[in-house]
């Protein structure tokens, strides 16, 4: 990356990292994918359950292959399992030690944005798990809420939807029709303003784009 576009971006950082701890998060902030992916295994005890929601960024970063590689023990759904499957997974994944995921946008004053499917990733980053390593790209910071929300609806969603071979309206014309499609992926929308008290959150941003 650009020097000058680092140095910047570091900056932005460093003001949205300022306002996520004044809400009561635990901050790292890191220059690129290695050294993101790195901070986040060190925040993870090699005896604990860490569950995985399906995270793009989590994915990227290949966190779930080098969790394996050290025999940590993972709870996550894969696209090959069944629905009852996929569910029961979601579930369990809810009472892990460690629960990993990412949300689609984090707002200069310091609150994080989902929006969901199904329910079970804003479930878990709010209670559930005794702690919760959150991670975010620089594509994710936004000036506000109501950017936030757009982000996650006019450019997460449809990538989501297409990624998951939905039949939304979305997919066809890569624009949010607030649809009421059966497959429709935005029916959750979470909105975190403050660390929930009986969580643990830590937030991982980085100055390099990742995730949808």
């Amino acid at each position: 990356m650009d020097e000058n576009i680092l140095a910047w971006r570091r900056v932005i950082c460093r003001k949205v990292a300022s306002a996520l701890e004044s809400n009561g998060f635990r901050v790292y902030i890191t220059d690129d994918k290695n050294e993101c992916a790195g901070k986040i295994i060190s925040l993870i005890q090699e005896d604990a359950t860490v569950g995985i929601g399906g995270s793009m960024s989590i994915r990227e970063l290949k966190i779930i292959e080098t969790l394996q590689e050290r025999g940590q023990r993972l709870v996550y759904h894969t696209p090959g399992m069944t629905r009852e499957e996929s569910l029961a997974k979601r579930r369990e994944a809810l009472l892990s030690d460690v629960y990993l995921a990412s949300p689609q946008s984090v707002t200069l004053d310091g609150k994080l944005i989902f929006l969901d499917s199904n329910g079970n990733r804003s479930s878990a980053v709010t209670f559930g798990p005794k702690r919760v390593i959150l991670v975010a790209g620089f594509n994710k910071i936004t000036p506000d809420e109501i950017s936030g929300i757009k982000r996650a609806r006019e450019v997460a969603a449809p990538i989501n939807a297409r990624r998951l071979n939905l039949k939304t309206p979305c997919v066809q014309t890569g624009l949010c029709s607030d649809c009421d499609s059966a497959d429709r992926i935005c029916r959750v929308l979470e909105i975190i303003m403050k660390k929930p008290s009986p969580t643990e959150i830590d937030v991982v941003l980085c100055a390099d784009d990742m995730g949808y």
